[in-house]
């Protein structure tokens, strides 16, 4: 997806979204899965796709993520022998093709908005991405922002990260 920004003398300027992957471990979370599922797929942010990483389940989880994977070509099932959440992790993240990963807990349901809100709130603290992993902060101070929306201070950045 594309947002059209005011270019030099009124011609449009268009500026790419980066594309984000979400990354999604499940092991025996039949119960769960497809809510988790759904709340990300009705997100409205575009590009978006989602990578769930089977982790060895013994119940029906595989069957529904397959169900998914095979009706949406935005979703991939990666199938890996159980060694545990944070293998699935890096085993989703290996597997995506987003400039920004998410993560979300096969329990989960992601609130709708929540993608535009948080590559919204990535652009407007000024992060640029350059690759996958690499992302510089453009500006040296960082803005505070209250659960309500409004910017409350900024503050000089901390000296350890």
């Amino acid at each position: 997806m594309v947002d059209a920004l005011p270019g030099p003398a009124g011609t449009p300027q268009v500026r790419r979204r980066p594309h984000l992957s979400v990354v999604v471990p499940a092991y025996n979370v039949e119960r769960y899965l497809a809510e988790c599922l759904d709340s990300i797929l009705a997100q409205s942010y575009e590009p978006l796709d989602v990578v769930i990483v089977d982790d060895g389940s013994t119940d029906g989880t595989a069957t529904i993520a397959r169900t998914y994977a095979d009706t949406y070509p935005n979703v991939r099932l990666v199938p890996t022998p159980n060694h545990g959440l944070g293998a699935a992790r890096n085993r989703g993240v290996a597997e995506s093709a987003g400039e920004l990963i998410a993560f979300a807990d096969s329990d989960d349901t992601v609130v709708a908005g929540a993608y535009d809100e948080l590559v919204g709130a990535l652009e407007a603290v000024g992060v640029r991405l350059r690759g996958r992993v690499d992302a510089a902060v453009r500006r040296p101070r960082v803005r505070r922002t209250a659960l309500d929306g409004a910017a409350t201070r900024a503050e000089p950045p901390r000296p350890d990260g």
